[in-house]
């Protein structure tokens, strides 16, 4: 199932990991400025430049490329911030404030959109779940899908199992969250009118301006997508 993710090429653990490192060193001064700017674009232009072509946990890389930003207007002879350019004083400022937004990301409460087809295994839905969410931060707040789906016995077993609470999505907000989905299935607008279950069910269950932070991956049957609202907890 290795190849669901590699398709993808969401932001992993290890990158934000490695990014969140390197700020936070700035930031206690346990590198200089210098080192800060040089090492941390390097590390993610070494992650943008694998996946230029598509970037979906929106909500981490627009912190971390906020960071990037900064780090690019740093300019050594400056001591105060202009339109262009920013000293070090006003970089160590920027990246504190963008280690609070990541932190508040990595808080939030995740929606976990479910679609499959009739008689999967509740395993297949667990053992999709489990490696989706490796994948992010974030702790699952309840299994969402489609109101139709919430029949499959499947469903009801592994959100019993992974004590998750399972929450029916009407059609009507399913489509309501349609424009905000990435991934289009023929198959699946012609029967439900939206271009991915999944994908809308997590994204109407995490709430109005939530983001996907893991698009639709897919294995024996099953759909999963992850998305989180863009609110504080």
């Amino acid at each position: 199932m290795e190849h669901l993710f590699r398709s993808r090429n969401p932001m992993t653990e290890s990158t934000r990991t490695e990014l969140l490192s390197i700020m936070h060193r700035f930031v206690e001064k346990e590198i200089d400025v210098a080192t800060f700017v040089s090492t941390y674009q390097f590390a993610w232009k070494k992650w943008r430049d694998t996946n230029e072509l598509y970037k979906p946990d929106k909500l981490h890389s627009s912190a971390y490329n906020r960071a990037f930003t900064a780090a690019d207007c740093y300019q050594p002879e400056t001591d105060y911030k202009t339109d262009w350019a920013i000293g070090e004083n006003q970089l160590r400022s920027e990246i504190s404030e963008i280690i609070t937004e990541v932190q508040t990301i990595n808080a939030l409460p995740l929606a976990i959109g479910i679609g499959c087809k009739t008689g999967v295994s509740a395993g297949a839905i667990i053992s999709l779940i489990e490696k989706a969410c490796g994948q992010i931060d974030g702790k699952p707040a309840a299994l969402y899908t489609a109101e139709e789906k919430c029949a499959e016995p499947a469903l009801g077993e592994a959100a019993r199992r992974l004590g998750l609470p399972l929450v029916p999505i009407a059609r009507a907000a399913l489509k309501e969250a349609a424009p905000r989905a990435v991934t289009k299935s023929s198959r699946v607008l012609a029967l439900f009118g939206v271009p991915s279950v999944a994908e809308t069910a997590a994204l109407a269950g995490a709430g109005p301006g939530s983001q996907l932070v893991l698009p639709r991956v897919s294995a024996d049957g099953v759909t999963c997508a992850i998305a989180a609202s863009k609110e504080t907890p």
